[in-house]
């Protein structure tokens, strides 16, 4: 259950920072009703959720540190040590989180859940905080009705947030490695459990968070690999949570890594979607510029502005972004292949959206080697090749990417596919 006081602490923080409900919930990415919950004890906050409310309360460290420590444990969780700043508690995700996945993976809301299974909606939220745990027969119908895999079932029979055949303690040098292995089986849309990996990797690195920062770097590349992986399924709700967690961890400007950029990327994404549209991502991108110094990773960020210029009718600062980003490509000591194909890419889209597309067709990059970002490329370059009239190579660049994804649970580049084909 929740400390009541947890709910007149956020309250009062609330208020302090001269802030509405609505106003905090915009800003944190959380909806209004659940901080109304929180703050009137009903309801126990997740850990990306408390994260993104302390972040955007610009919580000091104190506050944050009683924030956490008024949130009771729920049962198979603990509360684990401060940031590599030492500055902030945070709660370990349980096998309640693993439950909610799946219901917000098939799209179903916690009414229907529980509609399904018979029981009251309050039921299912205290299954999905960890506060309770459901009945043998309610997981069985729980996974069935949700469509989990064999080892998503065995996790929640077991009641415990592990696949069933890791080690129960995972050293942080086998948490590093299996993040990896994570990122690049999400390259190559090879692995559909994601969730559960990823869950059980943030779990054991919060444990190893107690004796080592180092953690909270490998736990920053989960995060933005997750919240990539959450972009591919349509779940852009969840992916804003998980990339803002990224996002917060990154301490000093200079030691920016390409995991933070992807993270950004989404969340410039995520903000516009909202009413005020793109120009919001542009803001987004532009506040965090001055934040990104090497070479490397300003360029791709400064490709990203330009693509949202574009997107919003200004083509002289997208073109002018570009020449900026030409520039500090030429400062790398080493461009990299990849470097190469993210600038091609994206002066590709933006002269393409700012009506040049048979200009556009003299960019096109070369293929990278992993799956998910050859079929990201194919769509991009069937929608300059149907901009420059070549429709019947963008019938078979698109013919590629439908190939490539006959076997991948990818809905977001099928959505992007069959806008594509409609411009032929």
């Amino acid at each position: 259950m929740v400390d009541k006081r947890f709910g007149v602490f956020i309250k009062d923080l609330r208020k302090r920072r001269g802030l509405s409900q609505r106003q905090l919930a915009n800003v944190a990415q959380i909806a209004v009703r659940t901080l109304a919950y929180w703050e009137s004890g009903e309801r126990i906050p997740r850990s990306a959720e408390l994260d993104s409310a302390l972040l955007a309360l610009h919580a000091a460290p104190h506050e944050k540190a009683l924030a956490a420590s008024l949130v009771s444990p729920p049962r198979g969780t603990r509360l684990v040590r401060r940031d590599t700043r030492q500055d902030d508690l945070l709660v370990a995700p349980g096998v309640g989180d693993l439950l909610r996945a799946l219901r917000l993976r098939v799209g179903w809301s916690q009414t229907r859940l529980a509609t399904e299974l018979n029981v009251n909606r309050s039921t299912v939220l205290r299954w999905e905080t960890t506060t309770m745990f459901p009945s043998d027969t309610s997981v069985d119908l729980a996974c069935d009705l949700l469509g989990a895999y064999p080892e998503e079932r065995e996790a929640l029979q077991s009641r415990r947030l592990q696949p069933p055949s890791w080690p129960i303690e995972v050293p942080i040098e086998e948490c590093e490695e299996r993040v990896m292995r994570l990122g690049m089986d999400i390259d190559c849309l090879q692995t559909p459990v994601v969730d559960l990996y990823a869950l059980t990797l943030e779990r054991h690195l919060r444990m190893h968070a107690l004796e080592s920062p180092e953690a909270f770097r490998i736990l920053a590349k989960l995060h933005a690999d997750h919240a990539r992986w959450l972009v591919l399924q349509d779940r852009y709700a969840e992916s804003a949570l998980v990339c803002r967690q990224a996002l917060a961890l990154m301490e000093e400007p200079h030691k920016c890594e390409a995991h933070w950029l992807t993270a950004l990327n989404i969340a410039s994404i995520h903000v516009g979607m909202g009413q005020r549209g793109e120009r919001t991502s542009l803001k987004l991108l532009g506040s965090w510029l001055p934040r990104i110094t090497q070479p490397q990773y300003r360029s791709m960020l400064v490709c990203d502005i330009a693509y949202y210029a574009a997107r919003c009718g200004r083509a002289e600062q997208s073109e002018a972004a570009l020449k900026q980003a030409n520039d500090l490509v030429n400062l790398c000591d080493t461009n990299g292949p990849e470097l190469d194909r993210y600038y091609r890419l994206s002066k590709m889209r933006v002269l393409t959206i700012n009506g040049k597309p048979v200009e556009a067709l003299n960019q096109l990059p070369t293929m990278p080697p992993a799956r998910s970002h050859r079929i990201f490329n194919l769509i991009a370059m069937s929608e300059t090749l149907i901009a420059a009239g070549e429709k019947c190579a963008a019938q078979n660049h698109l013919a590629h990417a439908l190939c490539m994804l006959q076997e991948s649970p990818a809905p977001k580049y099928r959505a992007l596919m069959e806008t594509a084909a409609r411009g032929l």
